[in-house]
């Protein structure tokens, strides 16, 4: 499962919390899977990848962090590709929490 899979690569690459639902740490990294297309048994997860931080600078080293290791992602046996669709700065007005936002389109098996 995709899912696992991107949680237990990204606990292994960086030194902060990941999960998928925010608990309201100060540092950490929230999933968010928000589609997927299957074409001839390739399949492409598109994830929404959340770095929140006690600043918006730190968050947005934290986002580069991020990108450096989903760069990587392709070393994982069931990973075709890992492509930056886009990132932004994505503070969360409701919480008054700094975060910035990358999304994935990630093909695999």
């Amino acid at each position: 499962m995709i899912e696992i899979e991107l949680l237990e690569y990204l606990e292994r690459k960086l030194n902060y919390p990941i999960a998928y639902e925010y608990e309201g740490l100060k540092e950490c990294i929230i999933l968010q899977k928000t589609g997927t297309a299957n074409q001839n048994s390739v399949i492409v997860s598109t994830f929404a990848i959340q770095s929140y931080s006690t600043s918006l600078l730190k968050s947005a080293k934290l986002n580069e962090e991020v990108k450096k290791a989903m760069e990587l992602f392709v070393e994982h046996p069931n990973i075709i590709k890992s492509k930056l669709n886009t990132d932004y700065e994505y503070t969360d007005t409701r919480t008054k929490k700094y975060r910035y936002q990358c999304v994935y389109d990630i093909t695999h098996y």
